[in-house]
């Protein structure tokens, strides 16, 4: 099982103090403990806090984000990549979801979970954007959308 229980990972997501990294000028980001400390029903990172922050820097580079919403990938070679495991510690996630909750540009976020939270969907013009550019097939993002398990 791959998660924060594996002893090749324990290194790589130790709880992180809810300190703010500036990302962009005038932009930061807070890694949230309770995505990387085992938190039940939260997910949880896999990746360092370097790569979170760098799939949050591509999600402002590519404008993956409205006022106070966004959502991310984590990609090598561009090929999606696994950024996080599910609440239930089983499922594999693959896309991550970032929130400015006060809109002061301070954003938070976690792997979205769209099979626990109706909320872990990302609006269909991402997923769109993401199909045309070739990060998952049609298929797969129609079982985002009906809350349905994918692997990308």
């Amino acid at each position: 099982m791959s998660g924060v229980d594996d002893n090749r990972n324990s290194d790589r997501v130790r709880p992180a103090a809810n300190t703010a990294h500036e990302v962009r000028r005038g932009v930061h980001y807070v890694h949230k403990s309770d995505h990387r400390d085992n938190s039940p029903q939260k997910s949880q990172w896999t990746l360092t806090e370097l790569e979170e922050r760098n799939v949050f820097g591509r999600t402002l580079d590519e404008h993956w984000y409205d006022d106070a919403t966004g959502w991310g990938l984590h990609l090598a070679d561009n090929v999606v990549q696994e950024l996080g495991i599910g609440v239930d510690r089983i499922r594999r996630l693959f896309v991550a979801k970032f929130v400015d909750g006060n809109r002061r540009s301070e954003w938070h976020g976690y792997p979205a979970d769209h099979l626990a939270n109706q909320q872990d969907v990302p609006d269909g013009s991402y997923l769109v954007s993401w199909c045309e550019r070739g990060y998952m097939s049609i298929a797969k993002m129609r079982k985002i959308v009906q809350r349905k398990p994918c692997s990308l």
